[in-house]
């Protein structure tokens, strides 16, 4: 009798208990955190670019631009908010995981967006900024920091994630999705 009940019972609990399922990007791989997001969809008209970071299974930060802040979205928005994106994915797993950790404690940080020449600056950011300051301030064998300290490396843009000789060797990035920006980087 006693079996019965608990089996009941484990039953009925998992009816209410669900796990988390990750966010599939539109070509089904399965979305990881630290994950980078870039796109031509941008109120430029594709001339600058923007970027993200996933951090976790089903979620990204970003920085929009002028008047926000950086700000955790649902993943699913950033696929229907935009027709062309590439996914970079590091295949350095602790790194990325350190990464999407640490891009957590952005969400609702009040840095304004500012586009600015000193990629080591906290008092201001923008999009690919964000992006580069948490993974080579706060991770290891990414990217290349000593340029940005001597003042070599002042700004990011968010196509340089999409070309593989930014990126440091054990970082190891691999394109995981892409749609559209065609001649954008060599991922």
């Amino acid at each position: 009798m006693g079996k019965r009940i608990l089996l009941f019972c484990v039953v009925f609990l998992s009816c209410f208990v669900t796990p988390a399922l990750a966010y599939n990007y539109p070509n089904g791989t399965e979305a990881k955190p630290g994950d980078i997001l870039v796109t031509s969809d941008t109120s430029s008209s594709g001339i600058l670019g923007h970027a993200g970071i996933v951090v976790d299974k089903n979620r990204y930060l970003e920085t929009k631009g002028p008047g926000y802040f950086p700000k955790i979205y649902n993943l699913k928005s950033w696929f229907s908010d935009r027709s062309t994106t590439k996914v970079v994915r590091i295949g350095n797993v602790k790194a990325a995981r350190d990464a999407a950790s640490f891009a957590k404690t952005w969400d609702g940080a009040k840095v304004p967006y500012k586009i600015t020449n000193n990629l080591l600056d906290n008092h201001y950011t923008y999009c690919s900024k964000l992006v580069w300051q948490i993974y080579a301030l706060h991770t290891q064998g990414i990217f290349p920091v000593e340029a940005a300290m001597e003042g070599k490396l002042t700004i990011w843009p968010p196509y340089n994630f999409l070309n593989s000789r930014v990126y440091l060797s054990s970082a190891k990035p691999k394109l995981v999705y892409k749609k559209g920006l065609i001649g954008k980087g060599d991922l």
